[in-house]
Order: structure tokens, then C-alpha cells, then sequence
């Protein structure tokens, strides 16, 4: 169990205040959630072990030390190549015992892609509510559903704190390929030196863009050319998969558009996420049987789910595009980022979904 330092007390005492701000301007039915969320974050916190230690101890299993010291090499990686904050954030390792760190809820209406946004002091608005166990999200979810909503509870491996804590590389990114883990890293870094309040989905897309650049120069420069192709092959495939959704999407956004009655428009949406599982099919027969968007496509495809997806990557080709222009110079097109946050959010949507329409 790692002893809390005096700074960790410090910025424990400080969320706490924090947290007793947001309680007593909530609803005394969001007490049970903060309540969680302190808990949660607490215990995160009160299992953490330094990395060093870990490497250290013979009780680890061998893979366990052997993908920590890739991490420490990534982390020296993402400081000096990916220009990521350089802080104790990943130095640390903690073993939660269960397979996910949160599971996150979203929410739409039945006959709109609007995410349904919960809104807290500081971290501002964002399009999903997170939570440190399954069944509570699941009520949470269930309660939001008989309301009429469409509603998704994804399993989340990893999160970022933002800077509050120096978040620690987790048991639940570990059963990941290295490239998957690596990535993961670099997002949750991101996160700490992007971060926009009422944008979900700028952070996550942002997040997801320096995810992908930093994994390719970080498997460049391992030089394991059996490795990279794989993660290339799997970039593909997911690329081809994202643009299935993304191109259901538009027709649901169509259809929502439209006017016509809710009765036909739920024959309609119905139709359309037919026609999904059977693109899938189609190309998951081209991938040679590869099945790993099989439990999402047929679990169940709703307004949720597909909006979940463009959470992470609606920017995508936008923040590609600005990396382009900056010579892929990333000191150049942080800057340029930067100058995007100062924009009010509507008028960043529109400049970067513009970028890629010319």
C-alpha cells in the first residue's frame, strides 16, 4: 500500500473542498455519486506503488516487470519527443483488481445524437458520467433508459485526473498489446496539457491525435518492424470500422432532421442500425474473420453508442491536418492548438470541421 505524501494530502485536502462545493450546490441525490467518486479515488490512490518498487518485488509476475520498464522508457519517450508534461504522473503502479478503472455512462435522446452532458466546477461539462463500480453506472444507466433515453455503459481502462493527482499506470491497462498500452499513456498525458471545459469532444479527439502520433514515432524508433505492421494492420481495421459508425451517423442525423413522425422515424433509426451490423459483417469477412468490434456491434447499437464514437474522433482528421501544416513540427502545432482553445466552442467546431470539408 503506498504511504500518501504530504503534496498528494495537500491536493487531497483541496478535492475534498472541492467536492463539498459541488455537493452542496447539487441535488441530494448526487451525494451517493460524490461520495463514490471520493472513495474511488482515494482507494486509486492508497494502491499506488512506485514503478521502481514494483520492478523490484519477485512476487510480480515476469510480464508485469517487463511492460513496466517499457513504460518507463515511453514515459522518458513522451517527455522529450511528444513535448508532454514532464511531472511524477505514471511513476506509479497500482493494481485495482477489477478490469476496469471507471465505467462511463452516455446518454441521447431516442431521436437525436445531442449527448446528454453533466456538468461539474473547474472540469466544466463533458459528455459522459463516470463511475468507480459497474453496478451503480448500470443502475445509473437503467434509471436514464426508462426515462426514455438511449443509453451506452462503456468499461474505461484508464482516465486522467488532470493535473489534481499524479495519476499511476494501472493493472487495467495491462492485458493490452504494448503499442494499445504505450498509446494509452500518451492520451492520458494529453489530457494533462490540453484540456477545454465544456468540450468533450475536442479533449478526447485531441487526446486520441497525439495518442496516434506519438505511437507512431515511438514504434519507429523501437525498430520492430513485426510489431509496427501489426499495430498498422490494426490501425486499419479501425479506421475502416470508426468510418462505418461515423457513416451511420449522418444517416441517423439525417433522419432526425427530417421532420418526419416518431413512429416512422423509429422504423427509420432501426433500419439504419440493421444496415450497420451488415456492413460490419461485410467488412469484418474482408479482415479475414478478425473479430474484435464483434461484443459492440452486437450488444446492441443505439443513439449512445454510435455519439461514444465521436466523442474520440470527430477532430480526427482536422488535428491530422494541422500536424500536416506544422511540418509535423509538434512545438509548432501545440501552438497552434493553444490558439485554438481561446475560441469560443461553436466557432472551433466549425474551423476544424472545416479543415478537412476543403
Amino acid at each position: 500500500m503506498h504511504i500518501l505524501d504530504i503534496d498528494t494530502i495537500n491536493k487531497v485536502t483541496r478535492s475534498l473542498l472541492l467536492v463539498l462545493v459541488m455537493i452542496a450546490s447539487s441535488a441530494c441525490s448526487s451525494l451517493s455519486y460524490y461520495r463514490q467518486a471520493i472513495g474511488g479515488q482515494m482507494e486509486l490512490l492508497q494502491k499506488r506503488r512506485p514503478i521502481s518498487t514494483v520492478i523490484e518485488d519477485p512476487v510480480v509476475e515476469v510480464q508485469v516487470r517487463e511492460r513496466l520498464k517499457m513504460i518507463q522508457k515511453a514515459r522518458v519517450f513522451a517527455v522529450s519527443e511528444l513535448l508532454l508534461p514532464d511531472n511524477d504522473s505514471y511513476s506509479d503502479y497500482a493494481d485495482l483488481g477489477r478490469p476496469y478503472a471507471l465505467w462511463n455512462v452516455f446518454a441521447t435522446p431516442p431521436y437525436s445524437l445531442q449527448a446528454k452532458q453533466w456538468c461539474y466546477p473547474f472540469a466544466g461539462c463533458i459528455n459522459y458520467r463516470n463511475y468507480f463500480s459497474q453496478s451503480p453506472a448500470q443502475a445509473y444507466a437503467d434509471t436514464l433508459q426508462a426515462q426514455g433515453q438511449d443509453v451506452y455503459v462503456a468499461g474505461v481502462s484508464a482516465y486522467s485526473t488532470l493535473g489534481w493527482f499524479d495519476d499511476p499506470v494501472l493493472n487495467t491497462m495491462m492485458r493490452w498489446q504494448d503499442y494499445d498500452l504505450v498509446g494509452t499513456l500518451f492520451h492520458e498525458l494529453a489530457h494533462q496539457k490540453f484540456y477545454i471545459p465544456d468540450d468533450t469532444v475536442f479533449n478526447e479527439s485531441l487526446a486520441r491525435a497525439i495518442e496516434q502520433e506519438g505511437l507512431r514515432r515511438w514504434m519507429a524508433q523501437q525498430q520492430d518492424s513485426q510489431n509496427y505492421q501489426r499495430y498498422l494492420q490494426e490501425s486499419k481495421r479501425e479506421q475502416e470500422f470508426i468510418a462505418l459508425v461515423l457513416a451511420a451517423r449522418e444517416k441517423l442525423s439525417a433522419l432526425y432532421s427530417s421532420g418526419k413522425p416518431e413512429q416512422s422515424m423509429f422504423v427509420a433509426k432501426l433500419d439504419i442500425f440493421r444496415q450497420l451490423r451488415r456492413d460490419y459483417l461485410v467488412l469484418r469477412q474482408q479482415w479475414g474473420g478478425y473479430d474484435a468490434y464483434d461484443q459492440w456491434i452486437f450488444s446492441g447499437v443505439n443513439n449512445a453508442k454510435v455519439q461514444s464514437v465521436a466523442t474520440y474522433h470527430d477532430y480526427l482528421p482536422a488535428f491530422r491536418e494541422i500536424l500536416r501544416q506544422q511540418g509535423g513540427d509538434l512545438a509548432k502545432f501545440y501552438r497552434a492548438i493553444q490558439a485554438l482553445t481561446k475560441m469560443e466552442i461553436a466557432e472551433r467546431r466549425t474551423y476544424l470541421l472545416g479543415i478537412v470539408s476543403h
